[in-house]
């Protein structure tokens, strides 16, 4: 099996994140290690209901995640679907 080994050095440290296979989501791995070393936690600054909408998008189930922004917020569903939009663009893609 092929390993594959990424290092990152930053203003806050260093990361090194080895792989046995190179998975889908690579580039949002490395966005996430890059903010890790640079002191940006990323999702951690995120309210509790906003990563609850990740965790929804990210399980493809973005029409729930759509509605629970709406229920939650009191917002129309333009808005909140937006909102949705705009959070999975930051996070997800």
């Amino acid at each position: 099996m092929n390993k594959v080994n990424i290092g990152m050095t930053g203003s806050k440290g260093s990361i090194s994140i080895v792989l046995d296979v190179l998975p889908d989501n690579l580039a949002e791995l490395l966005t996430l290690a890059n903010q890790i070393v640079n002191g940006n936690d990323g999702e951690a600054a995120l309210t509790e209901s906003d990563k609850e909408l990740l965790v929804l998008m990210r399980k493809g189930t973005k029409l729930q995640a759509v509605k629970l922004k709406k229920d939650i917020s009191g917002i129309g569903l333009k808005e909140a679907k937006e909102y949705c939009d705009a959070l999975e663009a930051k996070y997800i893609k």
